[in-house]
């Protein structure tokens, strides 16, 4: 009862998150090497993270249909074992005969940046803001555009308007 008065923060908790319902669930954020724009959410129990790393990384590289060679945090330090993940962790996986390409990633709404220079996720941080105000802007301008579009459409219907052969303009007869 003396609970019934705290207000709670509801940033604590997000209900449709898999690791919210499922208290046994890990999310990991999966970037291949070199493509900071495409990231896939993998969704692990703990059972197959008991498995081992190899079982993992088999499981990561079917979602990107390559053939693995290891799974890096964001500062290209190879994680030999499954308890180095982080639960909503984000990491890149490098293929087979490529080296980790030190790239800029672009970070998901709820992934935390397992990098260890917080400058770089500080960067990070500051890029992914720019990025998301262009593409708000971009949807702005591109739904402003479409309005001026649609304002126009009606006038242009009148103007556009043929008389067939045979018939009179305007008139039926």
């Amino acid at each position: 009862r003396k609970f019934l008065n705290v207000p709670r923060s509801s940033s604590e908790v997000i209900y449709n998150r898999r690791d919210q319902t499922h208290p046994d669930a890990y999310i990991i954020y999966v970037f291949l090497n070199g493509q900071g724009m495409e990231c896939q959410h993998i969704h692990f129990q703990k059972k197959q993270l008991a498995k081992g790393m190899n079982y993992v990384l088999e499981l990561t590289a079917r979602r990107f249909n390559v053939n693995p060679l290891k799974l890096c945090d964001m500062d290209g330090r190879k994680i030999t074992e499954p308890s180095q993940l982080m639960s909503r962790g984000a990491y890149v996986l490098v293929a087979a005969g490529q080296s980790f390409r030190d790239t800029w990633y672009f970070l998901p709404d709820n992934a935390i940046d397992t990098s260890t220079n917080q400058e770089r996720i500080e960067d990070r941080s500051d890029q992914r803001d720019r990025l998301l105000q262009r593409r708000e802007r971009r949807e702005r301008a591109k739904l402003k555009s479409q309005k001026a579009v649609m304002r126009t459409e009606p006038t242009d219907r009148f103007r556009r308007e043929t008389v067939q052969p045979g018939r009179r303009f305007g008139n039926i007869y």
